[in-house]
């Protein structure tokens, strides 16, 4: 059950799936904040959207470079 969380701290695939994911969530919301400013929404702007993904994948290359790089300490 635990294998997942054991190969992050040692640096396994889950470090880079963080790191993917946060790059790809990043790109995406970069693209929204980008293209989408003259597209009008009901509720909230894609724009927003856009600046809030940018955060979030910023988020997780902090938190996939700070679990590889906390496992390479422990070597």
């Amino acid at each position: 059950m635990y294998e997942k969380w054991r190969s992050a701290r040692e640096g396994g695939r889950p470090v880079v799936k963080h790191l993917v994911e946060g790059a790809a969530t990043g790109v995406v919301g970069l693209a929204l904040w980008l293209f989408t400013a003259d597209v009008h929404t009901p509720v909230i702007t894609l724009r927003k959207v856009g600046v809030v993904l940018m955060f979030v994948g910023a988020a997780q290359l902090l938190y996939g470079a700070y679990v590889g790089a906390s496992a390479r300490d422990r070597r």
